[in-house]
Parts: C-alpha cells; structure tokens; sequence
C-alpha cells in the first residue's frame, strides 16, 4: 500500500473519531465539512476575515446560518 493511500486512512480515522467523540459530547451536529473552519480555531480567537482566508472559504459559506 502507497503512502499516500495510507495517509487518506489515518485522516479518515481521525475524523470519523473526532465526530463521534463530539457527538458524545453533544456536538452531533459537526460534520466533516465543518473540519475546514474548526481546524484553525485557537483560544485567542480569530477574525471572520481572518477565518474564511485560512479556511479558504468565502464569508457567505462562513456565516451561513445553523440549519441552512
């Protein structure tokens, strides 16, 4: 098995565990979409601007409200 086929089953993993893990925490709304925004949350706080440049998002999809 390549290098690159291992890697997709390492991130795979992580994420089907974090979003279980979150669900149990009562977070069982995240989905693995959501991985691009939450992965570059900090205690500090960011922007929205700053947000969607990291996440590579626009300000429409960033803000789009909960349920959309």
């Amino acid at each position: 098995m390549d290098l690159g086929m291992l890697a997709t089953r390492l991130l795979f993993g992580l994420q089907s565990e974090l979003f279980r893990r979150g669900a149990e925490e009562g977070f069982d709304d995240l989905r693995p979409r959501h991985g691009a925004v939450l992965a570059h949350l900090d205690e500090d706080g960011l922007r929205q601007t700053d947000l969607t440049r990291l996440a590579g998002r626009n300000k429409q999809t960033i803000s789009e409200p909960r349920g959309s």
